[in-house]
């Protein structure tokens, strides 16, 4: 009973073994199937997330593709949301507004860009019938209170269920093109004047020749009746005031070539007020300039920038004359560094303001400041207390021909402009009606003192 007691066991115990042991190895094949499958999944992972990582690099890399494309672009570009905010701005608006995409980020537009409230909704109307408007040129006022000449178009942003979601603005900053347009328009006026100088010289200085040769003889002839003599002695002084007209126009519409040197600016301006003065005896006049120890010097054409010295000397002289106000010229000459931007749009630099306000772009130091962004300049400032230069008449002041003086030949000033405009210069003007005018020439400075000084 014993003995099959036990051999019973021994089958159930042998039994339970190998029930265990079939057990343990489905577990053992399992836990080896599923170690493979974890390392056919991570494998799996490891090609899906390189796979994403390359999307990945190749999105971020077409994002910073299409950045740089819009950042690099000369056209202004700002997007906006259905409110009007603005979403989005490239390097070349903010360099023309004169801000930081911090600055303007999630505004209305029409706190950035300042014109008519008509204009505004005009631009928006039509984008919204016809998803984009064709550019307008208006003048824009900047949130650095700057005035600008832009062309501006909108675009609608659409996705691909063709539903508006924001606005796109473009606009160009037409400063330069205009500048080049006038220097055009002023090129051809000057053409035309070569042209009609040419012809007038050899179409009247013939007979005029003639008309002063006789004119001559006429008053050796009449030595003995006065009054008849003082008729002749008028066709001759007729006819040397046409002959000096013509001689006038001739030089103003010869080309201009410099002969350039480096000059001290106190002694030019010697030299010419000295002439002056001999010329304009009947006209006594003071000339207020800095100490002997201060100098500026000056590259370019001395005798060229003279006669530009002299015409603006003159100019004041007679405006102080007519006026009936102190006989007095201030000169002044100093190195001054100028913002680039305040002159890479400008055919002339002009200053309207009062004659005390100072141009926040000129600066006789910069501490800290980038060097890449100004310019140096040599300066000459020439200021009279004469009757002034009315706003209607200041953008004419350097044109040919123009003068306010009974006998002004107009090209004075002209003159003026052309020299300066030979030698790569600028021009300020600033006047108040009453107080008198300032004119201020500026030529870049020689290689040696560009460097800008930092204050102590």
């Amino acid at each position: 009973m014993k003995a099959g007691t036990s051999i019973k066991q021994l089958e159930e115990l042998t039994s339970v073994f190998s029930l265990f042991n079939s057990t343990t190895e489905r577990l053992t094949q399992a836990y080896s199937k599923l170690e493979d499958d974890v390392v056919r999944i991570n494998n799996e992972l490891d090609a899906k997330n390189e796979a994403l990582r390359q999307k990945i690099d190749e999105v971020n890399h077409v994002r910073s593709y299409l950045e740089n494309i819009l950042q690099s672009m000369s056209t202004a570009v700002i997007a906006l949301d259905l409110q009007h905010r603005v979403t989005l701005i490239n390097r070349c608006a903010e360099h023309i507004l004169g801000c930081t995409r911090e600055m303007i980020i999630s505004k209305h537009i029409a706190h950035i860009l300042v014109f008519e409230a008509a204009q505004w909704k005009e631009i928006f109307e039509l984008c919204v019938q016809n998803s984009n408007s064709d550019e307008k040129e208006t003048v824009v006022v900047t949130p650095a209170n700057e005035k600008i000449t832009v062309g501006i178009a909108m675009s609608a942003i659409r996705n691909r269920h063709d539903q508006t979601t924001g606005y796109l603005v473009l606009f160009r900053d037409l400063r330069e093109l205009k500048g080049l347009q006038e220097k055009v328009r002023r090129a051809d006026r000057l053409a035309s004047i070569g042209e009609m100088a040419a012809r007038v010289a050899h179409e009247i200085r013939n007979p005029l020749g003639g008309i002063e040769g006789f004119a001559s003889l006429l008053v050796r002839e009449l030595e003995s009746d006065i009054s008849k003599q003082q008729l002749a002695h008028y066709i001759l002084q007729g006819a040397q005031s046409v002959n000096h007209i013509i001689t006038n126009l001739l030089d103003y519409a010869r080309p201009i070539h410099l002969k350039k040197e480096l000059f001290s600016v106190r002694e030019a301006v010697f030299d010419v007020f000295g002439n002056i003065t001999a010329v304009k005896q009947d006209t006594p006049a003071d000339i207020i300039m800095p100490n002997d120890s201060h100098d500026v010097q000056v590259f370019g054409d001395r005798i060229m920038i003279q006669q530009a010295i002299w015409n603006i000397l003159v100019n004041g002289i007679d405006a102080m004359r007519s006026a009936g106000a102190p006989m007095i010229l201030r000169v002044d000459y100093q190195t001054v560094f100028i913002r680039k931007r305040s002159l890479s749009h400008e055919t002339l630099l002009y200053f309207e303001h009062s004659l005390n306000a100072c141009n926040e772009n000129i600066v006789t130091y910069a501490p800290d400041r980038n060097e890449l962004d100004l310019s140096c300049w040599s300066s000459i400032s020439i200021s009279d207390g004469g009757q002034g230069i009315s706003k209607e008449l200041f953008e004419k002041v350097f044109f040919p021909f123009f003068t306010t003086k009974e006998n002004g030949s107009g090209l004075g000033l002209s003159t003026v402009y052309k020299i300066v405009e030979e030698h790569n210069g600028k021009i300020g003007v600033r006047s108040e009606q009453g107080k008198g005018t300032c004119f201020t020439l500026f030529f870049p400075c020689p290689q040696e003192q560009r460097r800008v000084p930092h204050e102590h």
